[in-house]
């Protein structure tokens, strides 16, 4: 009687341990932003850009789970952005799109150790109770951001800790070069933990809710998503977001991971390079984890369609 008295205490303490620590950090009342079509970019072209150019996107689920879940989180923080930082050239990523940065000291441990490289602007979409857990981080400016938080969700006893986290796509206008911007969503979609809590009808809702959000980006700028979208080609939930948002994939491996182009009559997309990396690093002869997901990065040419240039492509590269 007592182990088992023991035992539930032990869970109750890290019940309590766990909920102490996401209210800690949570991120307060959602952002007060301007609504997407309000924006002076939506209109008169503004932002449009004139010339090609080379672009490169990268998205990396890191796992940040708060303690007691994980104990290692910090630690894995400054690696993952080292592991970033040391992406020699042309493949350097220009903006990062991180899911599962849940906590401010993660955050924070993050972006420190990031802005030794030069990546000197960030923005977390912040939602009630405990944020989205997205993070986007640019060596170039972010002029506007704007987020939708899923209304389509898996009930808490089917999505698990994803539950606690608002699932959603937020919007990150970059501006690539003065006067000239490209939009770029972050996104995470409810998980798939198997049989009755596979919650394909919730991800496709929200895969639908994503699609209708890049409306957020007019015609006249160019548009990229990025994220853990929780499913891939030949899932029943994949192709109707694709379908419905006019998105083209960039990810030639397939997985949970994606990156995609919104087809535009004002530009061409081609996909130069891609890289992924590692989800672990060789430390003292062994492998240290740095997450469940591997970064994908993209390096992509943007060209507006009345430039057409003939760059050949760049084989991918594992």
């Amino acid at each position: 009687m007592k182990s088992r008295a023991s035992a539930r205490a032990a869970r109750a303490s890290h019940a309590l341990a766990i909920f102490l620590t996401l209210l800690v950090g949570a991120c307060g009342l959602p952002q007060r932003e301007r609504h997407p079509r309000k924006s002076p970019y939506f209109h008169d072209e503004r932002g449009r850009p004139t010339e090609p150019l080379e672009l490169v996107v990268a998205t990396y689920n890191v796992h940040g789970l708060p303690w007691p879940v994980l104990k290692d989180r910090p630690e894995a923080m400054v690696r993952i952005a080292q592991q970033l930082l040391d992406v020699p050239a042309p493949n350097t990523p220009d903006v990062i799109a991180f899911q599962e940065v849940w906590t401010p000291w993660l955050r924070s441990t993050l972006t420190r150790a990031l802005e030794r490289g030069g990546y000197e602007h960030a923005h977390f979409y912040c939602s009630w109770p405990f944020g989205t857990g997205m993070l986007v981080v640019s060596r170039l400016p972010i002029l506007e951001t704007n987020l939708h938080t899923f209304d389509a969700d898996a009930p808490w006893d089917r999505s698990g800790m994803d539950w606690w986290g608002a699932k959603g796509v937020g919007l990150a206008r970059i501006e690539v070069e003065p006067g000239a911007v490209v939009d770029l969503y972050a996104a995470h979609l409810v998980a798939n933990y198997g049989g009755k809590n596979s919650n394909d009808d919730a991800r496709t809702a929200q895969g639908r809710e994503l699609a209708q959000f890049l409306a957020a980006t007019p015609e006249h700028l160019p548009c990229i998503v990025l994220g853990d979208i929780n499913c891939g080609p030949g899932d029943a939930e994949f192709e109707p977001m694709v379908e419905l948002g006019g998105l083209d994939s960039l990810d030639e491996t397939g997985g949970l991971d994606h990156g995609f182009w919104r087809r535009s009559s004002a530009f061409d997309c081609e996909l130069l390079e891609q890289v992924r990396l590692k989800n672990y690093v060789e430390q003292d002869g062994r492998s240290v984890i740095l997450s469940d997901h591997a970064c994908r990065i993209f390096r992509l040419r943007i060209s507006p369609a009345d430039s057409r240039s003939a760059l050949p492509s760049v084989p991918n590269r594992e």
